[in-house]
């Protein structure tokens, strides 16, 4: 078996935005990314790798609440080498396409040591495709599932005691 090499970028990025006027200051943004490569013997065990994945977001923080708004995209990923057979060709692999998720948070501080909170994930109900391609998989034959879990909301109050 051949050696695998990855290599590639991370990069990562944070500011906050001070020359807003007053009533603006606490805004803060963020942005990172990372894109890999993989060569050499590509059978080996890298189901779920991901070569792509860029997060992004804005926050506004002040003493007694914050929101935050955070974009997460995932590239597209390989899962296993489908068994070949009758039309099926060799090289023909399992993918979880790629997949852009929104979430958003606040929480409001009303005393000292309570305040409420909510976190919604995945308020766009991106879904989960899996595809099934190989070398000759014609577009409109690859899309095998689609999984649809929704927004996930949670809401609750928190306290220091």
């Amino acid at each position: 078996s051949t050696p695998v090499r990855m290599s590639g970028v991370d990069v990562n990025y944070k500011q906050a935005l001070t020359f807003l006027p007053h009533w603006a200051r606490g805004v803060q943004v963020f942005a990172n990314g990372s894109a890999q490569r993989m060569t050499g013997d590509e059978a080996g065990n890298f189901a779920g790798y991901i070569p792509r994945t860029y997060n992004w977001g804005v926050s506004f923080t002040r003493p007694r609440y914050n929101l935050r708004m955070n974009w997460n995209y995932s590239g597209r990923a390989r899962q296993g080498l489908i068994a070949t057979g009758r039309s099926i060709d060799p090289s023909t692999y399992s993918w979880i396409s790629k997949r852009m998720i929104v979430d958003l948070s606040a929480q409001y501080t009303f005393y000292k040591r309570m305040s409420v909170f909510m976190n919604l994930s995945n308020i766009t109900d991106a879904p989960i495709d899996i595809e099934t391609a190989g070398p000759r998989t014609p577009d409109h034959a690859q899309l095998r599932t689609r999984t649809e879990y929704g927004a996930q909301w949670t809401f609750g109050v928190r306290g220091t005691f």
